[in-house]
């Protein structure tokens, strides 16, 4: 490639009609390209000839040659005497050749490149997050139906509690009578009008109040957040507020009253008042014992507060408290249901050596089952207070309980290895894999050796050699022959056809006990 510098003192009137065509039109298309203002001061670029170089000195001459008409010298413009061709395939030529120097780095022409954008997420419009099955909705976990708090703390089995309730038909509630007479009284239209006729006597229950639980609830959460910070009196005075407020807003006995009291509790303990902790624990504990169905997290935790206020006081009986809290969770909580689906996740991931990561994903029993991170602390403070009152019996008691927890909760999230090497495709395998697989501890709870499947033949078109008879097909169902095993089998499957009807029992049992 050919570049020659323009001086200024070069003027287009001393250049012949052609060259200063070609040079205009080739000069204008360039600095359009380049978007150059200023054309004096550029590198321009003429003609491209790769063999150029190779041509001697004479054929140089004779090619080339200074244009002495224009008194212009030979370093500025080159003229090439060439087989002519038509100006609009020079300047297409030039162009093409103009399009060649701008992609080549060069310190006079700059590269024109577009700036590469990273995908990524730019949040400019509402983001719905992603979904992951750790964000699933657990249900809370309650008491079995009939077992008060009170029975599960004597020890009580379930099954001996529901069977005496039951059996009792004083004790026994009788249903609610359903009357079909004031039908359309009890109808939503009128539910206002009613409200409004009934007059306010002295012996009827007010209204409750109407709570903005909304700002409550930033107020117990910001009596978490100064809990957390140390600043245990403060938290007092917010949790003190949002207890009573809840005591108004919520009927008697419910189980967020007992959680606020809980954590007044608390903060009554740090605070030193421990008389009024221990009695907000037992209000509690009280509470939940009216309750129908407590969740298990509610009684393990106030459980778990009374131990600790009791330890504080230096009661003897802390070490009882936490351990009742651990028999009732090893009674009543379900180990395996925190993660049910979070134990599969590990099959998900499909790649060997990028973003492997996703075979080896944790979710912390401590972050997702609660419960189970109480007992542990329970079983936690219980050794350490053995320790401290040199009770090395209570101290290894305490230790194999927490032991067969751990192992117990671990055994729930254990999964078999899926592929280990880079799996392409298949993407909707994942459907296969997040399933509702039952927990290791339902598969060896209900597995067929103990909890044995019931097979109802009636459902089915063949059963066992015997228990034919069950087996009920629709009414004229057509059927080639019986199902006869033997039916290939020569004289005996004979003999077994022939009198099938009358008595087919006798050739099954023939051979029963034969070795």
């Amino acid at each position: 490639m050919i570049f020659l510098r323009v001086s200024d003192c070069v003027s287009c009137a001393q250049m012949s009609p052609l060259t200063r065509a070609s040079c205009d039109s080739f000069t204008f298309s360039f600095c359009r390209l380049a978007r150059m203002p200023d054309v004096s001061h550029r590198f321009i670029l003429f003609a491209t000839f790769p063999s150029f170089p190779l041509l001697s000195q004479s054929s140089r001459r004779k090619f080339c040659s200074v244009r002495a008409a224009g008194n212009i010298r030979a370093s500025f413009f080159l003229s090439f005497h060439l087989p002519t061709r038509p100006l609009n395939l020079l300047v297409a030529m030039q162009m093409r050749a103009a399009g060649v120097a701008l992609l080549q780095p060069s310190s006079a022409v700059g590269a024109l490149r577009c700036q590469a954008r990273s995908i990524t997420r730019l949040y400019t419009s509402y983001f719905k997050g992603e979904l992951f099955p750790n964000q699933l909705v657990r249900p809370l976990e309650r008491l079995p139906r009939g077992v008060s708090l009170a029975e599960a703390r004597k020890g009580q089995q379930v099954a001996t509690s529901s069977n005496s309730r039951s059996a009792n038909p004083a004790t026994a509630a009788s249903p609610e009578v359903v009357s079909w007479e004031d039908v359309d009284s009890t109808d939503i239209v009128h539910a206002n009008e009613q409200i409004g006729e009934v007059v306010p006597q002295a012996g009827l229950a007010s209204r409750r109040p109407y709570v903005p639980l909304g700002e409550v609830a930033k107020m117990e959460l910001q009596g978490d957040y100064l809990t957390e910070g140390g600043l245990h009196q403060e938290a007092l005075e917010y949790y003190g507020v949002v207890a009573k407020v809840y005591e108004l807003a919520y009927p008697k006995d419910h189980p967020q009253v007992a959680g606020i009291r809980l954590k007044l509790a608390g903060a009554f303990r740090r605070t030193g008042r421990l008389a009024s902790s221990k009695a907000n624990c037992e209000a509690a504990l009280q509470m939940l014992d009216n309750t129908a169905q407590p969740p298990l997290e509610l009684i393990v935790e106030a459980l778990f507060e009374l131990g600790l206020t009791s330890e504080t006081m230096n009661d003897a009986a802390a070490g009882t408290v936490y351990e009742e809290a651990v028999a009732l969770v090893d009674m009543f909580h379900n180990s395996g249901q925190s993660h049910k689906m979070l134990r599969l996740l590990p099959r998900l991931g499909r790649r060997f050596n990028l973003n492997f990561e996703e075979k080896f994903v944790y979710f912390s029993p401590f972050d997702y089952d609660r419960v189970f991170a109480l007992a542990d602390q329970c079983l936690e403070r219980a050794e350490a207070l053995y320790q401290s009152r040199n009770n090395q019996a209570g101290v290894m008691r305490v230790l194999q309980q927490r032991k067969e927890l751990i192992d117990k909760k671990f055994f729930n999230m254990r999964d078999f290895a899926g592929r280990i090497h880079t799996m392409r495709g298949h993407w909707k395998r994942r459907a296969q894999v997040l399933t509702n697989a039952p927990t290791p501890d339902e598969l060896l709870r209900y597995s067929p050796t103990i909890h044995q499947v019931h097979r109802d033949f009636k459902y089915e078109l063949n059963a066992p050699i015997g228990r034919e008879k069950e087996v009920q097909p629709g009414v004229n169902r057509v059927v080639q022959d019986m199902g006869n095993p033997y039916r290939r089998k020569g004289i005996r499957s004979q003999r077994m056809l022939r009198d099938a009807e009358k008595n087919f029992e006798k050739y099954i049992r023939a051979d029963a006990f034969e070795a």
